[in-house]
């Protein structure tokens, strides 16, 4: 009897600091499946823009499809937690990973993955990450991860690999983040660059009451793109938001330079979108274009695109939501190639 007291008593002093470090560590993800009604024109191919997720892939004998599909929109799990290291000091990590909810697919460490330091001047990390510049815009996306995704019309965002980050403490509503990304193995075929950077990434922020404003710039060296005697791949972007009483208004514009590393490759594209929220439910739109002189742009996205999309979400609790959509895209490709409009119907659940 007196053995097995100890032993308990040995067991409850082991597991007593086990447990509180186990507190400083969450688990956290998202599931997000949508049945997916798409009419095709030619070869059409939305997966193509990685912000929708969306599992479909015209080169497989699809071209001129017009039916039903299931699908996963970048559906995730991950752990992260922080230590608390004393004198206003903490260390923090993340560990993310994607995988298909409809179907096989996904790879450990495949999204946001990395470990840092942080204080009252901010916070510093290294590792895999969504650059500044994606960041700066990414609540002004109201359709993002579905098939209304903006990066569908060309907005170029990136996780850069191999990153060293920045992010400053929030003086009064202003904000910045910058970030380094050096050589990434799994990045394009490319030289690497004589001094090893790749890839620079800045984006400024400011929220004051219901108004939003954000400025980014990002920087590919020619051989991270591809093209060794090319020009460094060059954008900016400008976000703006406003946010009141149930109304939410928003814009980003993005202009591109050299993409690809060609000279005279240049882009612009823009979106506006709007919402209205009433009781569990949010109603939405969005209209966005763009004007393409890139080959690599007007392949994927046609020359001049414009997508409509239309939208209602009903919140059933925090952290669940469904969701009916329509969108409509015209890749302004002589004979309707690469056109398509869509229903989709979700479900994303948080946890």
């Amino acid at each position: 009897m007196k053995k097995q007291l100890l032993a308990a008593a040995v067991a409850t002093a082991v597991a007593a600091p086990m447990a509180a470090t186990a507190g400083d560590v969450t688990i956290y993800g998202r599931i997000h499946s949508a049945i997916v009604n798409i009419d095709c024109d030619g070869a059409c191919n939305p997966n193509n823009r990685a912000g929708s997720g969306f599992n479909f892939n015209a080169g497989l004998g699809h071209a001129d499809f017009d039916g039903w599909m299931a699908t996963d929109h970048w559906s995730a799990y991950g752990i992260k937690g922080t230590e608390d290291l004393g004198n206003g000091l903490s260390a923090f990590f993340q560990i993310e990973n994607h995988f298909n909810s409809t179907g096989a697919g996904g790879a450990a460490n495949g999204r946001n993955t990395f470990v840092g330091l942080a204080g009252d001047w901010g916070k510093i990390g290294i590792g895999d990450n969504d650059s500044p510049y994606k960041k700066s815009t990414g609540k002004l996306d109201i359709f993002s991860m579905t098939m209304g995704d903006n990066n569908q019309i060309g907005f170029d965002d990136h996780r850069m690999e191999e990153q060293i980050f920045y992010y400053s403490p929030n003086w009064n509503g202003f904000s910045f983040g910058a970030a380094i990304g050096f050589h990434a193995d799994t990045g394009p075929a490319s030289t690497v660059d004589a001094d090893g950077v790749e890839q620079v990434s800045v984006a400024a922020t400011y929220k004051n009451g219901p108004w939003f404003a954000s400025l980014a710039y990002e920087e590919h060296s020619n051989e991270y793109v591809g093209a060794p005697a090319g020009n460094d791949e060059e954008k900016w972007r400008l976000g703006l938001g406003w946010t009141a009483n149930g109304f939410h208004v928003g814009f980003i514009y993005e202009d591109g330079e050299d993409t690809g590393g060609a000279v005279g490759a240049d882009y612009d594209v823009w979106q506006l979108s709007g919402s209205y929220t009433f009781g569990n439910n949010v109603l939405k739109l969005a209209y966005g274009t763009a004007d393409n002189d890139t080959p690599t742009q007007t392949a994927i996205l046609g020359s001049d695109p414009e997508q409509v999309t239309i939208g209602l979400d009903h919140k059933l609790s925090k952290r669940t939501k469904v969701y009916a959509l329509y969108t409509d895209y015209d890749s302004d490709v002589a004979g309707s190639a690469g056109d398509y409009d869509a229903l989709s119907l979700g479900i994303w659940h948080n946890f």
